[in-house]
């Protein structure tokens, strides 16, 4: 219900027109993204198909992660210890989540930084280290790559009986994963190339 949804807006004070231009541009912003990069984002299918059905043989469970994030983009200019520092001050004063709506780069921004339910076994090596020992509720070391750095908050856990899975399903989330990945690295990259680049000038 559209009308109902734009009274809540008015209810809480938030400017619902401003919410909807912002969702073109970051809908605009990821159809450029995929239009650029969709053909250098490839995954072996055989590979995850091996990968998925070693893990079957091989475990009796599943670990489901329920996380959120906060990716900070790093230009040349950026000094990392103190832009660190200024996100865990945001987070104190504000929570994980609304720094992730007002400050994050990526796309999960919209949504407070919530990626939902990921399987621990689709997830990158260095990411799944971040979340390994986290209690529900913690948020991780950051993760810092050239150009960016990530916080990762752990919402929730739990264990799957392997019997219970859609291998298909198990299959596409993984593929999913890593094509996000991808399209999550080149994006910065993009953005960061466009920043070093791009000269703003006041008169």
């Amino acid at each position: 219900n559209i009308i109902e949804f734009e009274k809540k807006f008015q209810t809480l004070g938030i400017n619902y027109d401003l919410f909807i231009e912002e969702l073109k541009i970051e809908t605009a912003r990821k159809q450029l993204m995929f239009n650029i990069y969709k053909e250098k984002v490839k995954i072996n299918q055989e590979e995850i198909d091996r990968q998925v059905m070693n893990y079957v043989r091989n475990n009796s469970t599943i670990n489901e992660l329920k996380i959120s994030e906060i990716e900070i983009n790093l230009d040349k200019n950026s000094n990392y210890q103190n832009e660190l520092e200024f996100i865990k001050k945001e987070i104190e004063k504000n929570g994980f989540e609304n720094t992730a709506r007002k400050l994050s780069i990526s796309s999960s921004s919209q949504n407070y930084g919530n990626i939902g339910w990921v399987n621990e076994e689709s997830l990158n090596p260095r990411i799944s280290k971040a979340l390994k020992n986290l209690k529900i509720g913690e948020v991780s070391l950051p993760i810092k790559n050239q150009d960016a750095f990530l916080l990762l908050k752990l919402t929730d856990r739990k264990i799957t009986n392997v019997s219970d899975i859609d291998t298909e399903d198990f299959k596409k989330k993984m593929i999913d994963q890593k094509k996000n990945e991808l399209f999550s690295l080149y994006s910065r990259s993009h953005l960061s190339k466009l920043k070093n680049n791009t000269l703003i000038e006041y008169k």
